[in-house]
C-alpha cells in the first residue's frame, strides 16, 4: 500500500502492483513454501475514465494533416470502432465483398462492418498503399508500433486543438 500511496504516477503504480500480484500467484502455483500474496488486499488507486470525445470537425482537421496510411488507420478505427492493434492487424484478405472482417481482441467477438460509401473509399485508399499482405502499411510491410507512435506524436504536435489518443477514435465511432 505504501508504494501505491507514494508513487508519483498513480495509474502506473496500479499496473506495477497488478504485475506483482500476478507474478506472486504464478510463483505460488509452481513452488512450495511461498507465503500468501501480500498484494491480495491492496486497494488500488482510483482511476478516472477517459471522457474525451473527438468531434467530426476535429477528426477532419487531424485527417487533413495525417499521411495516407495514418489517415486510413484513423478512419477505419472510427468507422469500424476498432483498436489500433485491430486496425493494423487487418489483412487484405479481410476485405470481403460486403465489408471488412475485423478480428477483435480482448474477448470481443469478430465482426464484419458493412461497407458504406465512406468506408469503401477508405478501404480503397488503404488497398492502394504498398502494404504487402496487410491492409494498411508502407514499403510492403504492415505498421510497426514504433512507426505508429512516432507518426502519432508528429500528428498531435501539428494538430491545432486539444490532443487526443488513437483509442479516442474508437470511442467517438461508438458514440456517433
Amino acid at each position: 500500500q505504501l508504494h501505491l500511496d507514494s508513487y508519483p504516477h498513480p495509474v502506473a503504480a496500479n499496473r506495477q502492483v497488478a504485475i506483482l500480484k500476478r507474478s506472486w500467484n504464478w510463483a505460488s502455483c509452481r513452488f512450495d513454501d511461498i507465503p500468501a500474496n501480500p498484494c491480495i488486499k491492496t486497494r488500488l488507486n482510483r482511476e478516472a475514465p477517459r471522457l474525451r470525445y473527438v468531434s467530426p470537425a476535429e477528426l477532419d482537421r487531424a485527417l487533413a494533416l495525417a499521411p495516407p496510411w495514418l489517415n486510413a488507420s484513423m478512419q477505419i478505427a472510427y468507422l469500424c470502432r476498432a483498436r489500433r492493434s485491430e486496425v493494423h492487424r487487418l489483412l487484405r484478405s479481410d476485405v470481403l465483398e460486403d465489408g471488412v472482417m475485423l478480428r477483435r481482441s480482448k474477448g470481443s467477438r469478430d465482426e464484419v462492418t458493412l461497407f458504406n460509401p465512406r468506408l469503401r473509399e477508405v478501404v480503397d485508399l488503404a488497398l492502394s498503399l504498398d502494404a504487402g499482405e496487410y491492409l494498411i502499411g508502407t514499403n510492403g510491410r504492415g505498421i510497426r508500433q514504433s512507426q505508429f507512435s512516432s507518426a502519432w506524436r508528429r500528428l498531435m504536435s501539428k494538430f491545432d486543438g486539444e490532443p487526443f489518443t488513437f483509442h479516442d477514435l474508437k470511442a467517438a465511432g461508438l458514440s456517433d
